[in-house]
């Protein structure tokens, strides 16, 4: 388990959070993760993951985007 901040003046922390839950990031992830016994992504694998990150602008569009399909989503389960 780890715990990442992101700089807020580079990267939208919903997006971050929106980014690293995605399936394209769980593939990536999944390619990285070595052991037999315990299979892990270590820490240092991680510090060196890149994340490509659009402007902050896009980034707050696409966290309200997801934020607002959510919504909907609850809506038609409730």
């Amino acid at each position: 388990c780890f715990c990442l901040r992101g700089n807020p003046s580079l990267v939208d922390a919903r997006f971050l959070a929106y980014r690293l839950a995605s399936n394209s990031t769980f593939a990536h992830m999944r390619a990285l993760v070595r052991g037999v016994t315990r299979p892990r992504v270590n820490l240092s694998m991680l510090a060196n993951y890149e994340i490509k990150v659009p402007t902050l602008e896009e980034q707050a569009e696409i966290a309200r985007r997801g934020e607002e399909l959510f919504a909907i989503a609850d809506s038609i389960e409730a």
